[in-house]
């Protein structure tokens, strides 16, 4: 199990290279924050505010992002998000 972070404030946090493996980011607010390099792998992010968060080169594997707010996000790849 990974950190509890339900309903968390890190909107424009530095999280680049942080490991969140499995952690609960439910509800959470990450807008604006950075993730890149960081692992999320099993992480649960339903609901969460992804609104222009930086996921380049971010380890998504088995993420839940039902109901997340992805818009504007750069994802892995690098797209946008629209």
């Amino acid at each position: 199990m990974g950190a509890q972070l339900k309903k968390s404030n890190l909107s424009y946090a530095n999280l680049s290279g942080a490991d969140l493996r499995g952690a609960n980011l439910t509800a959470a607010n990450l807008s604006h924050a950075n993730l890149r390099y960081a692992t999320l792998t099993g992480a649960n992010l339903t609901h969460a505010n992804l609104t222009e968060v930086n996921l380049t080169e971010t380890h998504i594997s088995e993420v839940n992002f039902s109901c997340a707010n992805l818009r504007r996000a750069i994802m892995p790849d690098g797209t946008l998000h629209v």
